[in-house]
């Protein structure tokens, strides 16, 4: 997804697709909103993930070990 140290949650309109950007709590640059953008921060952090059989659930916490934004996605059924 590229090389950048802030976290992001990317979603075009035209896509099913969710693109989750740790930060990895290291140097982050200045934040700047863009197309697609849902969610993103410059602060330092990391991501933790939850997966079974019905659900992914991604929180992202900052260096403090607060969540500052979540983002869950159900599976789809047929």
């Amino acid at each position: 997804c590229g090389h950048i140290h802030i976290f992001q949650h990317i979603k075009m309109p035209s896509s099913d697709i969710d693109f989750i950007v740790n930060s990895s709590a290291s140097l982050n640059r200045p934040v700047v909103a863009r197309d697609g953008i849902v969610f993103f921060s410059g602060e330092p952090g990391f991501l933790l993930c939850s997966i079974d059989d019905l659900q992914i659930r991604i929180f992202l916490i900052n260096r403090e070990g607060e969540i500052i934004y979540r983002f869950s996605r159900q599976k789809e059924t047929i």
